[in-house]
């Protein structure tokens, strides 16, 4: 009895796609990349000598943000850094020239399992006198090649932009000028956004019709291999094309504290960052232990899409909460 289970489990492990074991190390790449790319800031509070508060916001490069809160006149009162005309254009160009960085990180992280994908299927339709072990191994090469590349422009770029950290989680005022150039670029950046935003949809949303139309004609799993292919080429190049017009406009929107970067919505972030992190760490543990105590790759990827729906939901459940308490609390 133990040996035929013994030779069950073998043939279970031996029966397992390439496509599966690629989604596997993706999987456990993010979750070692999310653990070296993140953002710290440190807040150091003291007072002066006349009873003020003095709050020191830092990151990786130093002090990026000072205030100083206490009273005058028996009213209290808070001055928020001052954002000079140096910086906020500094600020822009540094997004300008990191939305392509991410956004190519990104689509390399899109397109790193289409040569194991297509390279597996190969290997399955017998045509060609390339062995299964063989085309993992290559396609295993691509795929860590390609998000190692990835992870690297990532933890860059998050380093050269970590000293401005504080444009987008606290409060700031800006010096005269400052908000009337930042609008103008806004405006003038508002029919690109609109396009880039535009074609980034539709090309994500049309990369599925080849691959529904093969399966209704019947098509081979080569074909279908390399149609799936073909779907992460043209997400890739949506999600690329969003990225970059997104980073962009969302650079002015930080300047003028617009959008996601009101005062308002800064402290509800502030609230729920933890949240984020803990939610989507436990999930990927539950995938992960799921997936290697059953085996059945094919099957738990549904943890995520559920897990994605349930997210949205708690996090508006915990935003209503926060909201109110932030309410109460003024």
């Amino acid at each position: 009895e133990k040996t035929y289970y013994t030779e069950q489990y073998r043939e279970k492990r031996t029966s397992m796609k390439p496509k599966y074991i690629a989604l596997m190390i993706i999987i456990i790449l993010l979750a070692a990349a999310g653990v070296f790319i993140y953002e710290r800031t440190q807040v150091s509070i003291h007072a002066d000598e006349n009873g003020n508060s003095v709050a020191i916001i830092g990151g990786v490069d130093g002090p990026t943000s000072v205030f100083i809160a206490g009273k005058i006149g028996g009213e209290d009162t808070m001055a928020y850094k001052q954002i000079s005309m140096e910086e906020a254009n500094e600020f822009l160009e540094i997004k300008a020239k990191g939305a392509p960085v991410v956004a190519n990180a990104t689509a390399l992280c899109i397109l790193s399992p289409v040569i194991l994908i297509v390279l597996g299927a190969l290997a399955e339709s017998r045509k060609t006198g390339i062995s299964q072990g063989a085309a993992g191994a290559v396609g295993c090469i691509f795929l860590f090649g390609m998000v190692a590349l990835a992870v690297y422009m990532f933890i860059t770029f998050g380093l050269r932009e970590s000293r401005f950290e504080s444009f987008e989680k606290e409060y700031f005022e800006t010096e005269y000028g400052v908000t009337g150039m930042v609008r103008e670029k806004s405006r003038a950046y508002e029919g690109t956004f609109a396009r880039g935003l535009a074609m980034g949809v539709v090309l994500c949303i049309i990369s599925v019709i080849p691959l529904i139309v093969a399966g209704a004609a019947g098509a081979p799993d080569f074909v279908c291999a390399v149609l799936v292919g073909l779907l992460l080429l043209m997400v890739a190049a949506g999600v690329n094309t969003i990225i970059r017009v997104s980073m962009i406009k969302s650079s002015y929107d930080t300047l003028l504290q617009e959008g996601e970067y009101t005062r308002e919505e800064k402290q509800v972030k502030k609230k729920l960052d933890t949240l984020s992190g803990i939610y989507w760490c436990t999930v990927t543990a539950i995938y992960l232990g799921w997936s290697f105590l059953t085996m059945r790759w094919d099957f738990t990827w549904i943890v995520w899409p559920v897990a994605g729906v349930l997210f949205v939901a708690i996090y508006g459940v915990m935003r209503l909460i926060v909201c109110k308490d932030i309410d109460r609390s003024n």
